[in-house]
């Protein structure tokens, strides 16, 4: 089984986390109803078990903790919102962990402005 890890960042677009998390889930919904295994254990995965986002209008529960995780295949790095210079400091604690999870054999993707997140860990070249 492929382990998704869909970050959950203080300031994320709301929607970068729900609709990848919903894709790959749908995915296993559709393999199930064909009579073959899922494929993906998926994870929202944060530095604290509850993150509100947009002002607190919404609030996405973890599914572990960073700490947590020992190994993933996919790490997501979502969109951020806001002033990126304070959504990088926010979160410059997550950027440990995908390094780490990187060097363990981990694919990382961003999605939209989430690249300032995984520009900040220094994997990418160039």
């Amino acid at each position: 089984m492929i382990h998704v890890s869909i970050l959950v960042p203080e300031t994320a677009v709301p929607q970068a986390i729900v609709d990848p998390r919903y894709m790959f889930t749908a995915v296993n919904g559709f393999l199930v109803q064909a009579g073959k295994e899922p494929l993906f254990d998926v994870q929202l995965v944060a530095m604290t078990e509850t993150i509100p986002l947009n002002d607190g209008v919404v609030t996405i529960k973890a599914d572990a903790l960073l700490k947590d995780v020992v190994k993933t295949d996919l790490v997501i790095v979502p969109a951020l919102s806001g002033d990126v210079r304070v959504a990088l400091d926010r979160n410059k604690d997550m950027v440990p962990w995908i390094v780490a999870q990187y060097y363990k054999g981990a694919e990382v993707a961003s999605l939209c402005i989430g690249a300032f997140l995984l520009a900040n860990t220094g994997l990418l070249n160039g």
